[in-house]
């Protein structure tokens, strides 16, 4: 939510419309629905943006160049979504050796003093 609302601030009116054209079913963005319960939210966010990002000057229409921006969008949300996987992963890793080590040490009076 908070990348789609710099990327609209930041690069206007024309990228949130092709946004909306590539996503509009996707329930991911629908917080892009005004009649969404996290529009509000989304709007703030937006809203927070607009006072510290300046306007791309350089998109002033939909063209070649608003849908190489729109790629390079999905591109970064996609590696974030992998970083948030890798994230995850390795939270899940050290509970999961905890756990082993918890397990593998409980008869040892010393050790569960810790």
């Amino acid at each position: 939510m908070k990348l789609t609302a710099q990327s609209s601030v930041r690069y206007g009116f024309d990228f949130w419309c092709g946004l909306w054209k590539r996503v509009y079913m996707n329930p991911l963005f629908q917080f892009l629905n005004p009649s969404d319960s996290r529009s509000d939210f989304y709007n703030g966010f937006t809203a927070a943006y607009s006072r510290v990002l300046k306007p791309s000057k350089k998109l002033k229409k939909f063209d070649a160049c608003t849908a190489t921006v729109l790629e390079g969008f999905f591109h970064r949300l996609h590696l974030f979504k992998l970083e948030e996987g890798v994230e995850t992963a390795m939270i899940d890793l050290h509970g999961f050796v905890y756990g082993v080590d918890c397990f593998a040490h409980m008869a040892d009076d010393n050790y569960s003093a810790i």
